[in-house]
């Protein structure tokens, strides 16, 4: 019995999911949760805890990358 993805969640359930994971994090004046959110279709729970994660090492990753280089 293979396992199956469950429907997809709406757009405002992927928003609330966003502002909750991003509570208390210091988000620019232009960002949109409703407009990721739109973006995200398809994305489970889990998968938009990982978009954040990811987000936010990706500068520090650009930046060790830049030092490493740089030695």
């Amino acid at each position: 019995q293979s396992l199956t993805r469950p429907t997809s969640l709406l757009p405002l359930q992927r928003e609330q999911i966003l502002s909750k994971l991003l509570a208390g994090e210091a988000l620019a004046a232009d960002v949109s949760l409703g407009a990721l959110a739109r973006d995200c279709d398809g994305f489970s729970g889990s998968d938009l805890k990982n978009l954040c994660l990811k987000a936010a090492y990706a500068p520090v990753r650009c930046q060790s990358s830049y030092w490493y280089w740089w030695r």
